[in-house]
């Protein structure tokens, strides 16, 4: 009873906190953890006061821009990013030093700053969100980064941005709960290894995560995909108004060229995918 009363207070206490301005928020945190939640990070600003600074005991970091997502760091900074590798599977794939990735949805960079502390990989990172991409900027190795800002689709148009910053979750596709619309051009994943300059080169790893519109993405990459060797997609039910999930669809598009679905993250909604081809770079 006393664990559920407690859990109970964290969650009002949490809510209000996360309501607060990005420059008040570490204010009130600061003494909130200190003497109730007491969760293993600090919270400060970053030096130009648009990012959350989430530092773990163990002196880990990650930038954020959004209070709403301090939660996700209860259990530490070294706990999420591994958490993280788990729901993505990245422990099934081999990494080296000098690979290349490409993280699409990237957000505020996690995958991106796991996988280059750990392997020392370079990334060409997709995220829309100017708020998010700060965030990226900073968290990520701005020698080994290549960052596009632009929604990625199956062709380079202007469509509709529905935006729902606050929880992730801004899509090219009409969502519930939207806060407003804008007009965006699109890209295709080709055009964006085009313009990195990365058409002869072998992709480790593409990690897929757009809210529904994966099958778009994967149909502007004809030219990108026989270059990659794993594919991580997050296809759970985030597809539109009816929050369609995109398993089939991807699966399909996947197969003609060469993949084969080798292991699925029941958590995340999360699968991964290898390439049976010989790579041609």
């Amino acid at each position: 009873m006393i664990k559920f009363i407690r859990s109970y207070i964290d969650a009002k206490l949490v809510s209000w906190l996360i309501k607060l301005p990005v420059s008040q928020f570490y204010h009130h945190f600061k003494y909130l953890n200190l003497f109730w939640l007491k969760w293993p990070i600090s919270v400060g600003l970053s030096e130009n006061g648009c990012c959350l600074k989430v530092m773990g005991f163990d002196k880990q970091y990650v930038f954020v821009g959004r209070a709403s997502r301090i939660k996700l760091y209860r259990s530490g900074v070294a706990a999420r990013l591994q958490l993280l590798e788990s729901q993505y599977m990245l422990d099934n794939i081999q990494f080296s030093g000098g690979d290349w990735i490409i993280d699409i949805g990237a957000n505020v960079g996690e995958v991106t700053k796991y996988l280059q502390e750990t392997y020392n990989v370079n990334s060409v990172a997709v995220e829309p969100e100017k708020i998010e991409r700060n965030c990226l900027e900073m968290n990520t190795r701005k020698d080994n980064t290549i960052i596009f800002d632009e929604p990625l689709w199956s062709e380079s148009i202007m469509l509709e941005w529905y935006e729902a910053n606050n929880t992730a979750d801004s899509s090219l596709l009409e969502t519930e709960g939207a806060g407003g619309v804008v007009e965006r051009q699109t890209i295709t994943l080709d055009e964006v290894i085009r313009r990195a300059g990365l058409e002869n080169k072998t992709i480790k790893l593409l990690k897929l995560e757009a809210e529904g519109a994966e099958p778009e993405i994967l149909q502007g990459a004809k030219q990108t995909l026989p270059h990659v060797m794993y594919v991580a997609a997050d296809l759970g039910p985030e597809r539109g108004i009816k929050n369609d999930n995109t398993v089939i669809p991807v699966m399909g598009i996947l197969a003609g060229y060469g993949f084969v679905p080798i292991k699925f993250s029941f958590e995340r909604g999360v699968m991964l995918f290898m390439s049976g081809e010989k790579k041609i770079s």
